[in-house]
Formats: C-alpha cells, structure tokens, sequence
C-alpha cells in the first residue's frame, strides 16, 4: 500500500512537470486522483499532496535555519503553493495575482523613489498525508485513484503550519526608511491573536516593537548586506521567527535623488503601426524604459526579456532589487557594479514585462519583437544609429532567441549586434 501512494504521489509530481504552465490541466489530473477521497476531512481545507508544490513548504515554519531566507520571491513561491493545496471551503485564498496587486496598491513613487518598504506575511495551517497513511491502512489506492478506508481508527491526516513575513524590495536607495507592516498584508487561515510584532531591522539596534499598520522610521548608517530578523507572538503563547536579507547601497544619496535610472517611461504593447507578425498572435505586454541620461532620449538600448512569470509578481521596479544589477565586476570595471557601468556607459533599460507570463514562448516572442521594432523606430527618429543589445532572462532567453530568428527569417531588421541568455537573476 505505502509503495502504491508514492507511485501516486510521484504520478502528480510529473503532472507537475508535464503541465506547470497550465494549472487546469494539473488540476483536473489531481481531481480524477481524489474523486473518491471525502475532502471534508481535511479541516483546513489544504491539502499538500493535493497541491502544485512551487517550494518546500516545510523549510518555512517559522523556526530560523541558515537556509530559509524569505525575499519577495520566495514568499510569492510559498503562496503560490497554498492556493493550489485548496482543496474544500474551509479556506478563502484569493488568486497570488490578487496578493500581487494589493500589494502593489500600496506602493508609492513619489519623484521615482519607493519612500515606503512594505512588509508582508502569511501564516496557514494546511495538511498532509502521514507517513504510514497507506501501510496503516488508512486509505488505500486502487486503478490509480486514492480511497478512504472504511470505519479507519484515524485520520490519515496530520496537521502543518507555514510562516514567512517578506520585503516588497530586495535593496534600499540610502539610510533613511520607513518600514509599515499593514493588517492588510497579513494572509493567514489561523484565529490566532497578535499580541506583539517585533523587528531587528539589521541596524544595530536590536529587535524593538514594531505595531502594524503604524509607520516604522530605520536609518542605517552604512551600506552593504543586512539581515532583518521578524519576530510574531500570539497570545495564546506561540511564537514564530522569520528572515530576509536585503541591500543598502547608495548612503551617501538620500533617496537616491542623483541617480541616472530614476523615473521610467511606460509603453503599452503591442503597437498597432507595427504589423509583422499578426497582431492577433501577439500577445500583450508593457516595456518600462528607464532612460540612461538626464535628456530622456532612447538612443543606446538594452532590452532586457523577463522569464517565466504566470502570475506577474515581477516588475520592472524590482529591476534594481536584485543582485545581478549590483554585481561587481572589477576586472573590467574597478570598484563598480553592473549598474555603475551601464549607467556610465548610457545605455537605456528597457524592461519587457508579459501581460500573460506562461503564455506560449512563441506569442511572447511575437511581442519582444513588436518591442524591438518600436525601439529601432524611436532610434531612428532620435537620430542614433547604435545597435541594440537584447537579452533573455530564463525562459526570456528562449523568448528572445526565437524572436530575433524569427525577424531574421520574416527579414526584419532587428538591428542587434548583441544576444545574451543569461539562466536566471538571483
């Protein structure tokens, strides 16, 4: 019995592998596994052997480990994860895109800048399947399908929490920050009381109070990694303890009012003067550019493809969250980032942002490629005659490879001298 569910299990874990880009799919396979399983008895109404796993959940439970950083990503990954372990009404999850936009609708730009640092968390219970649910002959499985046994002396059930509180950002524009945690922003299936929130935002202060939907003033007084440590306590006595890591560069600006990337330009695509290829197979999408001058003129493009991103938690201001951009690269460029020298050698950002992140490679293409013609264009009218620079982050690198061959086949002047693939951003 025990090896009939593994094979079960591993059957939906290459359903996963099959189908990651088309949930309904997954989702109908995991239902004719369960159609004969009484979903009620999972009384948090998460299932995680019912899910579409997109980390390992067990990492986060709200104990503090030397591998379970939680950034923005992972945070998104975790509840990525409990949506897709729904699997009765004793739990409301709303859609990740839906998380992703409230948090967004709480971001502010004044002037270009991000004044406030949202932080936001999750706390669910969910359920599993215990380890000797099939040998103790609590279900059992027949023609590839999972049964309850009849009159069983226990639930085959046990119960799991997962905790994790996250930054909308990645890295910080000087020493001046206001932190606020909003009610709003705290997901969770648990009736559990919060009687204090803690933070040690890695200033060399220590851990002090921090009440939510309050705002919560941080100077740090020199740049470089810190390490915010969370601290949850309810009032029944629990305890939870949470991670990120996060980036403080630019001290000596405030802000970061001086910076050559401030305010983007955003552009809605596709354009309808553009005609090849069809419209009607090109998907939609933004290009944010964030200019490399202070004359706001494209003229010296780099055009970067996001990745495999089906619920659009990446955006283009997350650009300068990452450590990619920020990377030193001394041997060629002493005492300077990868920002510093795009900056300096004024090149134009142009972010390529999927309205339909898993969507097939091929309509996406279709719209880098819509992208890269209105760029030549703007080129042209600016009176710039530099070659573009294209380049495809993950699954973007794939998007990008297949849109410049195809302009080249169709005899579309991409006007690229460079291509880069580049595996992933960290």
């Amino acid at each position: 019995m025990k090896a009939k569910l593994s094979l079960i299990l591993i059957f939906g874990l290459s359903i996963l592998t099959s189908h990651a880009q088309n949930s309904a799919v997954f989702q109908n396979d995991m239902n004719f596994i369960y159609q004969h399983v009484n979903r009620s008895h999972v009384t948090t109404g998460l299932l995680k052997d019912y899910g579409l796993l997109y980390t390992n959940l067990a990492k986060y439970d709200g104990v503090r480990r030397t591998d379970n950083y939680i950034n923005s990503a992972v945070w998104n990954s975790i509840y990525s994860s409990l949506f897709f372990m729904k699997f009765n009404a004793n739990t409301t999850l709303v859609s990740p895109t839906q998380v992703a936009s409230t948090v967004a609708s709480f971001k502010t730009y004044p002037d270009g800048q991000r004044p406030l640092i949202n932080i936001y968390g999750l706390h669910f219970e969910y359920e599993q399947f215990k380890t000797n649910a099939a040998t103790s002959n609590l279900v059992y499985v027949s023609n590839g399908k999972i049964y309850d046994t009849p009159n069983r002396p226990a639930s085959p059930y046990e119960k799991k929490s997962t905790f994790g509180i996250a930054l909308d950002v990645d890295a910080l524009d000087g020493n001046h920050h206001t932190f606020h945690f909003r009610s709003a922003l705290f997901f969770k299936n648990v009736n559990f009381t919060v009687s204090q929130f803690e933070v040690d935002f890695g200033d060399g202060l220590g851990y002090r109070v921090a009440p939510m939907n309050l705002d919560i003033g941080v100077t740090y007084p020199n740049g470089g990694e810190k390490t915010l440590l969370f601290k949850l306590s309810y009032t029944n006595g629990q305890v939870l303890y949470s991670q990120t890591k996060v980036w403080v560069r630019n001290t000596t600006d405030i802000g970061c009012v001086n910076c050559r990337y401030g305010a983007p330009s955003l552009e809605f695509f596709p354009k309808a003067n553009i005609t090849n290829p069809p419209l009607t197979e090109t998907d939609a999408g933004t290009a944010t550019i964030f200019f490399g001058g202070p004359d706001n003129i494209l003229d010296k493009p780099l055009i970067l493809a996001e990745g495999f991103d089906p619920f659009n938690e990446f955006f283009a201001n997350s650009l300068f969250d990452l450590d990619f951009i920020r990377v030193p690269i001394d041997l060629d460029f002493p005492g300077q980032t990868l920002e510093d020298a795009l900056s300096n050698a004024g090149y134009d950002l142009i972010y390529v942002n999927y309205g339909n992140g898993g969507a097939a490679i091929r309509n996406n293409a279709f719209l880098l490629e819509n992208v890269i013609q209105w760029v030549n264009q703007r080129k042209a009218a600016n009176g710039s005659t530099e070659k573009n620079v294209v380049m495809g982050v993950s699954m973007g690198g794939l998007v990008a490879r297949y849109a410049l061959r195809d302009m080249e086949l169709r005899n579309i002047n991409h006007d690229t001298r460079l291509y880069i693939s580049m595996p992933k951003i960290l």
